[in-house]
Formats: C-alpha cells, sequence, structure tokens
C-alpha cells in the first residue's frame, strides 16, 4: 500500500516538474516572439453554422475588435484589420442579439483569437474570422458570480462539485462569471475545474486573480501565461441584451509578490472600449481584487494604486456597478456609504461577493458529506451572488448552496459573547442584545425585531465582529462586519420567548428568522 502511494506520489512530482520545466522554457523565448504584425479577417453572421465564412453568411457591421489596446470597428462587410502591437492575441466585443460559439467542453465563448509562438514570427496573420449567431436576448435575464473558488488539489475541487454544482444547475442562469481566484497557485487544476464549469449549459466567463498567476514568471508581462493558454484574455468585455461586461485584470506580479494594479496598457484600453457605449446604459466593471475595500474597522481602504485613474474613466456612467471578489468577505458600499466613510472620489456602487470557498475551505466543522462549513470573517456562509437585469437596472440576491432562500444569521450575545444554549437564567437577560448578520445587506435594508409577536422595533447597522466566527476563532476575530444589525434587549421574565427579525431589501422583500429563548 506504502509502495503504491509513493510510486503515485513520484509520478506526480515528475508531472509538475515537466510542466514548470515547459513553462520556463516557455518564459525564456516568449517575449522574443512577439512582433508588431497585421491580423486581419470578419466578424460574420454564421448563417448555416459551419464555422466557415463562405458565400451565404454576411458580415456584421460596426463590431468592436481588440488587441488589448486599440478598439476598432468592422466595416459594412464586416472586415477588420488592425496591428498585433506585442500582444498574443485578439478579441472581439461580442455584440448584443448575437452569441459566440462555445467550447462544448468547457463553455468559454469563442470570442478571441490567441497565437503560438510560430505565427507570431509571421509578417501578417490573416482569415482569423470570428463566427456569431443570431439569438433573442431576454430583456430580463440573469447572471451568477463566483468569487474566489479557489481549489488547491482535486479534494477540494470535489468539495467545490458537492457544494455548488446542484445549484449552479438548477439556477440556469443565462451567463456564469467568475471573480478570480480560479484555483490555488495549482495550474494543474485548471483543466478539471474549466470541465466541471463546462457541465453548465450556458457561457462560463473568466476573471483572473492573484492565485491563477505563475508566480516563476519574472513580471506582469508573462504572469498570466498558463492562464491564458488554458482559458483566455485576462481582460475584455461584450454585451448582452442592454448590459455592457467589461471583464478587468487588477492584478500585477513583480516576480516577488502581487499588488492591486489595472496599468496603463488596460486602462487605455478601457478608455477605447467604453468610447463604444452610451452613457446611459448599465456597465458592470468586474475585478478581482476591487479597487476599495472595508478595512473591517472604521473606513475604505484604497487596495488598487491606479484607482484614480480608473476612476476619471469611468465615472460619467451613471448605470455602472463594480463587482469584485479576494476579500473573502461581503461588500455592499452604496452613495450613503461613501458619505459616512469620508470616501468622496466614487459614487458607483461596489459589490464585493464572498467566496465560493468561504475561508478558504479550512474549517474543522464539516458537513454530512465532509465538505468544510468554512464561515467568512465576516460570518458569511460560503455562496455565489445571483444577479437579474433589466434594462438599465439590476437586482442582486446572495444564494447559499442547498439553502438558497436563507438571507440572515440571527444571534443572541451576552456581553459579545454568543449565547449558544437557549436557556438562561432570568438575572442574566439584563446584559443580552440580538445580531442579526444579513449576507446581502446594505445601506438601503430594513431590519426589525419583535418578541412574542409583539410590535416590530428597529434594529440599528452596526460594525459588529460576528458572533459565531468570533467563537470559532477562539474569541480572536477582529473583523467587524459592515453587514450587521444591533439592538439591546430589554429584560425578559421567566418563560419561552418568540424572536423574530425581518429583514426587508431595497425592493420592499421581506425575510425572516426566528430565535426562540426560554428563561428560567
Amino acid at each position: 500500500m506504502f509502495d503504491l502511494v509513493n510510486k503515485n506520489i513520484f509520478i506526480l512530482s515528475v508531472v509538475k516538474f515537466c510542466f514548470f520545466l515547459q513553462l520556463i522554457i516557455l518564459l525564456s523565448i516568449y517575449p522574443k516572439c512577439l512582433n508588431a504584425l497585421m491580423v486581419s479577417g470578419f466578424v460574420y453572421e454564421d448563417i448555416n453554422r459551419n464555422k466557415i465564412f463562405d458565400k451565404e453568411d454576411k458580415g456584421i457591421y460596426q463590431v468592436g475588435v481588440s488587441n488589448g489596446v486599440d478598439v476598432i470597428l468592422t466595416d459594412k462587410n464586416g472586415k477588420y484589420s488592425i496591428e498585433l502591437k506585442d500582444s498574443d492575441y485578439i478579441f472581439i466585443i461580442k455584440p448584443s442579439k448575437f452569441k459566440c460559439s462555445l467550447d462544448m467542453n468547457t463553455k468559454i465563448p469563442h470570442f478571441f483569437s490567441l497565437f503560438d509562438v510560430d505565427t507570431l514570427k509571421k509578417e501578417s496573420i490573416d482569415n482569423v474570422n470570428f463566427p456569431l449567431y443570431k439569438v433573442k436576448e431576454r430583456k430580463e435575464f440573469s447572471a451568477i458570480f463566483l468569487g474566489d473558488i479557489q481549489v488547491r488539489n482535486e479534494q477540494q475541487l470535489g468539495y467545490f462539485i458537492n457544494a455548488f454544482m446542484p445549484d449552479l444547475f438548477k439556477a440556469n442562469a443565462d451567463i456564469y462569471i467568475t471573480l478570480g481566484d480560479n484555483v490555488y497557485d495549482n495550474m494543474l487544476l485548471f483543466p478539471s475545474l474549466l470541465e466541471t464549469m463546462g457541465k453548465l449549459n450556458n457561457p462560463v466567463y473568466y476573471t483572473a486573480g492573484n492565485h491563477d498567476i505563475n508566480s516563476i514568471s519574472d513580471g506582469p508581462e508573462l504572469q498570466y501565461l498558463t492562464y491564458k493558454k488554458y482559458i483566455g484574455p485576462t481582460y475584455y468585455s461584450f454585451n448582452y441584451s442592454n448590459v455592457h461586461f467589461v471583464i478587468l485584470e487588477s492584478v500585477k506580479w513583480d516576480g516577488y509578490r502581487y499588488f492591486g494594479e489595472f496599468g496603463e496598457k488596460q486602462l487605455d484600453w478601457l478608455k477605447n472600449d467604453l468610447k463604444h457605449v452610451d452613457e446611459n446604459r448599465l456597465v458592470l466593471f468586474i475585478m478581482h481584487i476591487p479597487i476599495f475595500t472595508w478595512d473591517g474597522k472604521n473606513k475604505l481602504k484604497k487596495t488598487v494604486s491606479d484607482s484614480d485613474n480608473f476612476i476619471s474613466i469611468v465615472k460619467d456612467f451613471k448605470n455602472s456597478l463594480i463587482i469584485a471578489g479576494h476579500t473573502h468577505t461581503i461588500e455592499k458600499i452604496y452613495s450613503k456609504d461613501y458619505d459616512i466613510l469620508n470616501e468622496k472620489h466614487l459614487k458607483i456602487p461596489i459589490l464585493i461577493a464572498g467566496a465560493t470557498s468561504g475561508n478558504r475551505w479550512r474549517d474543522n466543522c464539516v458537513d454530512e458529506l465532509g465538505i468544510p462549513y468554512s464561515r467568512m470573517k465576516d460570518g458569511s456562509p460560503k455562496g455565489y451572488y445571483l444577479i437579474t437585469f433589466k434594462d438599465n437596472k439590476f437586482n442582486e440576491t446572495y444564494k447559499i448552496p442547498g439553502n438558497p432562500n436563507k438571507q440572515m444569521d440571527v444571534y443572541v450575545i451576552d456581553n459579545n459573547t454568543l449565547i449558544s444554549n437557549s436557556i438562561t437564567e432570568e438575572d442574566q437577560t439584563d446584559n443580552m442584545s440580538l445580531v442579526a448578520n444579513i449576507f446581502n445587506g446594505d445601506a438601503h435594508s430594513k431590519v426589525f425585531y419583535s418578541i412574542n409577536d409583539k410590535k416590530n422595533i428597529p434594529m440599528k447597522r452596526e460594525f459588529v465582529i460576528d458572533p459565531l466566527f468570533n467563537t470559532i476563532s477562539g474569541n480572536k476575530a477582529s473583523y467587524k462586519s459592515y453587514h450587521t444589525w444591533l439592538a439591546k434587549l430589554d429584560r425578559l421574565e421567566k418563560g419561552v420567548h418568540k424572536i423574530k427579525v425581518i429583514y426587508r431589501d431595497k425592493n420592499g422583500k421581506e425575510y425572516e428568522e426566528f430565535k426562540v429563548i426560554t428563561v428560567k
């Protein structure tokens, strides 16, 4: 038995060595092969669906084509010609009312062409064509956003599959988008993860994160070489119905560490991309590291170095939303929050969508399938966001796999200590408070409580350490959540008391949760 295990470990080590040896060779020759050459072709409606631009097909006018900096539009025949400019790919900006063909194994759309080293040695590259298919996109549609899947081995990939895939199948969203850190430094897991996501029915778009980086690369030019091989460009955009989706790369690697930055090249591309977008359209800016994040104490902190340049580019888009991952917390920051936290530079709402992996799949507590509960430091359970869109409006809901309608946890605390036992003494109720951790809570939320079905009493939004996470952490937690509500309870007389908490979201939809306290 031990010989077999040792043999498997040896084989895996050899595979990893060969993989990284190949990567090192690519890193050494890759920069020498990039040339400023012309790429040309057609974007066309593939009427007979044979993926060949023939006489039955017709070119599509004014489709954006990009080399990662410039954005040009196809002519009336659907033709384009663009200089590669030291890039190794081009991509189209999918227009509304059309869809790309999908890779049948991964469901990644064919919106880009990635060129190998030998192709990049040519003087020009012709007939790089992009077939599109006409489709009736719904005015009201849905997208699922998955933050930090972050699997480091096959066991954790199994956790993700068992915990999330059944819910994702049932949701049947029109689009699925990851928010970076798809793997945890283990590039060998990309094929298995992509094939798993490929079982979904609709397109899957990916965002690059700091754990998707080749850490042996010398700098940002080659940090995502493996990512691009398996997935594609690290920043791009596309349209669906009346929404413009912009996927951004907000992570840079200097050979020793990662940090938040967009970079001049990408921001130039963003300017060029947005030139072709109506300012009244809903625009989603999707990234891994958010430009701001709640510091867990009393203020916002800047987490992307050139965020001021980003803000200057996007500020005129009044109907927009920033969606990010990375922090393994849920954060919703609106204009009211910017005023409270003295941040005057930005009014675009930010949604940090939590983590699919929760606390990186780490927890001593597991469910009946052996999957870690893995609570995040803000107390939220692992989950994902479902966002519905209509015209230039959106509505977001946090979903917990296996219990998608649950929207909060309710705790009774005594002097900041969680009361885990529902039975207590009368004189111990003097210092009791009620805490409601509303996972999707924000500045527009209203939260009330009642005792024994008497009048509803408002709860106050406060910065509170989640009582359950604090208990799990041995009372050493320090992060104060920005989506918790607090109420001081009056002394309870002897008997059984029903406590009801009502959460009303920004659209007026109500959710309820209950606690029972028995006073001796």
